[in-house]
């Protein structure tokens, strides 16, 4: 794993934290097909958030204790998010990924008010035939987040291509993972991509980077999804 900090919110002219500020406490994205992955320095309240993608993958399992933001089983690739809250201090956090996928980005958010939750509310995703992820312009249905300075987290996957390295205007990136496996004949691939940013603004309708493009070189099936941590 890798540490990889940014502390990102609101501060005071003064120089005095005014508002909730947020930190990537740790991180990895790699190649999954089975592989275990790890953050550290896990303490209560901190979001802890799996993604796994897989070309042909299918039906992902949801992690027991988990909770899912978003899933599809189809071929443009199949992939499952899942996240919950730590209870305690665990330290380190480990999972395992599915041997039918073949990227996977494990995280750990930490918010300054020692609390986090999942808005269940505001969210959208989207997909495409062609090009790189792009970030939806609007949330589903137009609902605005419902808490100032929450952490809106944007999720890209592209399917059979594999890319080590991935930007998008707005965001600021948590990692990017792709991989392959070979059934029989066969070789599967995918890759993804993690992006965050702060809402600073309570009833904001829209993700940070609506409506920007992924730079990844490449182009093919894609699926883009966003969503909000709360920092309460």
């Amino acid at each position: 794993m890798g540490i990889h900090q940014a502390i990102i919110g609101g501060y005071s002219a003064s120089g005095g934290s005014s508002n909730p500020t947020w930190t990537l406490v740790d991180s990895e994205f790699k190649q999954s097909v089975g592989a275990s992955f790890s953050v550290d320095n896990v303490q209560t309240g901190d979001f802890l958030y799996w993604t796994q993608s897989g070309d042909e993958a299918g039906s992902i399992a949801t992690l027991t204790g988990w909770s899912t933001t978003f899933s599809d089983t189809d071929n443009t690739p199949a992939f499952k998010e899942q996240y919950r809250v730590a209870t305690s201090n665990e330290g380190t956090v480990t999972v395992t990924s599915e041997s039918d996928t073949e990227a996977g980005g494990l995280m750990v958010f930490r918010c300054s008010t020692g609390a986090t939750s999942i808005d269940a509310n505001a969210w959208v995703s989207t997909e495409g035939t062609s090009g790189s992820p792009v970030v939806p312009s609007a949330n589903n249905g137009n609902v605005g987040t419902a808490e100032a300075y929450s952490l809106c987290i944007v999720n890209g996957y592209l399917d059979d291509d594999q890319i080590s390295s991935a930007s998008c205007t707005g965001l600021t990136v948590a990692g990017v993972a792709n991989g392959s496996r070979t059934f029989i004949i066969f070789t599967f691939a995918s890759s993804l991509m993690v992006g965050y940013a702060v809402i600073p603004n309570a009833g904001t309708t829209a993700p940070a980077g609506a409506g920007n493009t992924w730079t990844t070189g490449v182009s093919d099936d894609w699926n883009s999804t966003a969503w909000y941590i709360r920092p309460s």
